[in-house]
């Protein structure tokens, strides 16, 4: 071939070498003639000698390739040839298609398969509406593991099998052993107690076949891995965002509190103590405050993550929106105790950090791994007021639907922007799971029936059927009033303490009791809810016309006298927190608002429950002649001697 090459091209200055000549005469050739004809023939004829070199190097490559497929090939054929495994499975390769044993082997791979659908079946029950697979959220640390676990997965897939469903592989190995006995019939014994193998042929065709068989094989298991892998991506990248777990919920804490609370007036810099009415502290000035924990319920919207795993952040109280400028309390998971937290920037558990709580938890949870802060609130939690409450229970459900009967079968479970599914509420009713009925439009004091609050209209509905504002989940009354709300207070109206007012209380239709009356308790008029306000000048001035206002704040309903400018449009932009207003603090003079209490409730309107007048409540008392070591509120002087009575009610329309 060589030779046939080099006269083609016409060249006769370079000798021949055949294929024929050892490696010894190619060598002295390489020395004697390559190298000077390099240094005497123009370029063109070097092009000739380089190919000429790489035909001499391709053809003893090829000869030596062509010996290494020869023996690979054998080992190959060799390692082909195998004895078949003892079971039922290998009847269905090595007995007739039409035979008994062949049936057998049919019948152990339907019972095997049959296992493996129901235990598929048993997993996917384990998943919800909105994860239907049960896919859970994990760390970086296990979804790397995931990732290793899949290709090693899919490269020893029969040893892994053979492990993970031993139960599965036993139904085989009982059959086969039955057959083997003859428990079934003399054919199967026979056919159970044969040696099966497996001879591979040597011809050219076999060999071909093997090939692309192997080359099939391997594709097989690359586009699985691949597939896997890429799936397992997905899951991945979408398991930080929520997607498989509930990305807003609503918390109720109970109607616990701390005393001693340390916030941050973010609003106030200092530099020494006197500089503050209390503590300067890092540049700012800090307060003690009554913290009501029921202040801080409400909605929670996932907002990236911490430590791997939601970061929960509470929701403005009217519309559920992020809030403005109000600072929102947090609950985060705490790798420094392994619990999940509630906490928020501006209070702090302790001045010192080395006294303080780890990540300023004012509740925890247990110590977990967990992700799931749902399924957490059914345990037990600890509290901090000052010490470690043992054995607390909060409320935390998942504020999305996956059908409508998470919306009590009031409303339509719908997809809605931002959030996964949310109940759109049918008329009449209104809640985040439409658990409330529409409330009334009026109340009146129990004491006065011409006293009258109404609720307070929002026109600006948000293509909602909602036509009123809403704070904490619940409605506003409001009524515009002037002079000291007597008709809202414990006493009776000036001289009048011995006068019964139009009260009945219905038995039926046709009967009515005899108005109860209202006695002046003794011995708490000291420290009336005015006695400090009117010392100033602007709450004597607030008096002459005022709005008295009624609404939530978490746990209970608070009766506020509070400036006369109020609308939705100003309540929207107020940003109203119960706590950061000072809706009830037991400090001075700021959080003198507060005339009236309810009892704690979770219902929707304030009709019905009972209320309270609030008595030696404000520590501006304790330099008096009183001992005020008082519950948190004070003293709580019942507006109605009946327990269960309620002091408002609801005004029919035609009344």
């Amino acid at each position: 071939r060589i030779e046939t090459l080099e006269q083609e091209r016409g060249d006769e200055a370079i000798p021949l070498v055949t294929a024929s000549d050892d490696a010894a005469g190619v060598d002295d050739y390489k020395e004697n003639n390559l190298v000077s004809t390099k240094e005497l023939e123009p370029p063109t004829l070097r092009r000739r000698a380089s190919s000429r070199r790489g035909i001499i190097t391709r053809m003893m490559l090829g000869s030596r390739r062509g010996s290494i497929e020869e023996d690979v090939e054998e080992v190959e054929q060799k390692y082909d040839d195998f004895e078949l495994p003892e079971s039922t499975f290998t009847f269905l390769i090595a007995e007739p298609i039409i035979s008994t044993s062949f049936g057998v082997g049919v019948v152990s791979y339907g019972m095997s398969l049959a296992c493996l659908v129901l235990a598929l079946c048993n997993e996917l029950d384990n998943g919800t509406d909105d994860n239907p697979y049960g896919i859970a959220e994990v760390t970086m640390n296990v979804r790397a593991v995931q990732f290793l676990g899949v290709i090693i997965g899919v490269l020893m897939v029969f040893p892994i099998l053979a492990i993970a469903l031993e139960f599965v592989e036993s139904i085989d190995d009982v059959v086969f052993q039955l057959c083997r006995r003859g428990f079934f019939s003399r054919r199967l014994k026979i056919a159970a107690n044969q040696n099966h193998a497996i001879q591979c042929s040597s011809s050219s065709g076999t060999r071909r076949l093997r090939k692309w068989s192997n080359r099939i094989i391997r594709f097989v298991y690359a586009a699985i891995m691949i597939g896997m892998c890429v799936g397992l991506s997905y899951i991945t990248a979408q398991q930080p965002t929520g997607e498989y777990g509930c990305t807003s919920i609503v918390v109720r804490f109970g109607d616990e509190v701390w005393e001693d609370s340390w916030v941050t007036l973010v609003d106030k810099m200092c530099s020494v103590d006197s500089d503050c009415s209390q503590k300067c502290f890092q540049g700012f000035c800090h307060e003690k405050r009554l913290l009501i924990y029921s202040h801080f319920n409400g909605l929670y919207v996932m907002d990236g993550t911490v430590a791997e795993r939601p970061r929960y952040v509470e929701m403005n109280k009217e519309k559920g929106n992020p809030f403005k400028d109000t600072i929102p309390a947090e609950i985060i998971y705490c790798e420094d105790i392994e619990s999940w937290v509630f906490f928020h920037p501006r209070i702090l558990t302790a001045l010192d950090s080395e006294d303080s709580n780890e990540c300023q938890w004012l509740l925890r949870s247990e110590q977990t791994e967990d992700f799931d802060l749902v399924e957490l609130s059914t345990g037990f939690w600890r509290l901090w007021d000052g010490k470690i409450v043992d054995d607390y229970r909060i409320d935390i459900d998942c504020a999305e639907c996956s059908n409508d009967a998470d919306c009590n079968y009031m409303g339509t479970c719908v997809d809605e922007p931002g959030l996964d599914q949310k109940c759109e509420c049918f008329d009449g009713r209104f809640g985040i799971f439409c658990q409330f009925e529409t409330p009334c439009a009026v109340i009146r004091s129990e004491k006065d029936v011409n006293t009258t609050l109404e609720i307070v209209r929002d026109f600006d509905q948000d293509d909602d059927s909602i036509d009123f504002v809403v704070v904490y989940g619940r409605p506003m009354y409001a009524a515009r009033m002037q002079g000291k709300p007597y008709s809202l207070m414990r006493d009776g109206y000036p001289g009048q303490e011995e006068q019964y007012f139009k009260v009945e209380h219905p038995i039926n239709a046709s009967v009515a009791v005899v108005p109860h009356k209202h006695n002046t308790p003794d011995g708490y008029d000291d420290d009336d809810f005015f006695e400090i306000a009117n010392q100033t000048l602007a709450f004597q001035q607030l008096m002459k016309n005022y709005t008295f206002l009624l609404r939530y704040t978490g746990s209970r309903w608070y009766g506020q006298i509070i400036n006369p400018d109020l609308s939705s449009k100003s309540f929207e932009e107020e940003e109203y927190h119960a706590f950061w207003q000072n809706s009830f603090s037991g400090m001075g003079q700021e959080d003198n608002a507060t005339l009236i209490i309810s009892e704690a409730t979770n219902t929707a309107k304030p009709a019905g429950v009972d209320f309270f007048e609030m008595r030696r409540r404000n520590k501006v008392f304790e330099g008096g002649i009183y001992d005020y070591d008082y519950s948190p509120y004070g003293v709580l002087l019942p507006l109605v001697t009946l327990e269960g009575a309620g002091f408002f009610h609801c005004n029919k329309p035609s009344e």
